[in-house]
C-alpha cells in the first residue's frame, strides 16, 4: 500500500451508516501499512475500526494516534453524530484512565487540532473537556493540517485568564501551501 484516502475527500462516516458508505477498504489499507511501521504493537483492530490506535513506545510513555477526521466540519457524515462518532472519544478516555493507572505519560498525535473554525465545535469541546481532565498524564499533543508553525494552550475554562491545563503543538507542512515556504519543526 503506498497512499490511500478517503473518497470524496473528507468523507469519513462512522458505524452507524450503511455499510455501502464503509470506509473499511480504507482503515484495513491503514491497518496493513501502519503494521509494517509499528510491528508488534498489535494496533490493527484498533485502526481497522476508527483509524485511532494507543500503543506503549516504552515504560512510562504511551503514544495516542487520535483519527480527528472525525472532527473535520467537511466531513458532512459527523453532522448526524458529532459528538462520539464510534465512541472514539469514549476509546480515548479508556486510553488515557489505563495510562493514569499505570502512571504513564501520553503523547497525543493527530492531524487536525481541535477547537478551530474548521473543527465541529461538539467535537473539539468534548476533546477539549478530556485534556482537561487528563492534564496530569497528557504530556504533549502533536498536530498539523493549518501548515503554520504554532501552538494552542489549553485552559480550565474556554474563557481567558484560566491557568493553563496542556499545551498542543502544531507543526508546519513539508508542501508550500497559502504562500507558506516548506518547513518542519523537530520537539
Amino acid at each position: 500500500v503506498d497512499s490511500v484516502e478517503s473518497a470524496p475527500a473528507d468523507s469519513f462516516p462512522s458505524h452507524i451508516f450503511p455499510e455501502k458508505y464503509s470506509t473499511a477498504w480504507l482503515y484495513n489499507a491503514l491497518a496493513q501499512q501502519w503494521e509494517e511501521w509499528l510491528p508488534g504493537f498489535n494496533i490493527s483492530a484498533s485502526v481497522q475500526y476508527r483509524a485511532s490506535y494507543a500503543l506503549r513506545a516504552f515504560p512510562g510513555l504511551r503514544i495516542i494516534s487520535l483519527n480527528t477526521q472525525y472532527g473535520d466540519a467537511a466531513n458532512f457524515w459527523m453532522y448526524l453524530n458529532s459528538t462520539d462518532p464510534d465512541g472514539t472519544m469514549s476509546w480515548l478516555v479508556e486510553q488515557l484512565v489505563e495510562a493514569e493507572k499505570a502512571g504513564d505519560s501520553v503523547h497525543i498525535i493527530g492531524h487536525m487540532p481541535p477547537m478551530r473554525d474548521d473543527v465541529l465545535l461538539d467535537w473539539s469541546r468534548n476533546y477539549y473537556a478530556i485534556v482537561n481532565r487528563f492534564e496530569s498524564t497528557i504530556r504533549g499533543q502533536f498536530f498539523g493540517h493549518t501548515h503554520n508553525d504554532h501552538y494552542t494552550v489549553f485552559v480550565e475554562t474556554e474563557r481567558a485568564g484560566g491557568r493553563p491545563t496542556s499545551i498542543a503543538y502544531i507543526s508546519p507542512s513539508v508542501t508550500t501551501f497559502s504562500n507558506l515556504r516548506p518547513s518542519y519543526r523537530i520537539y
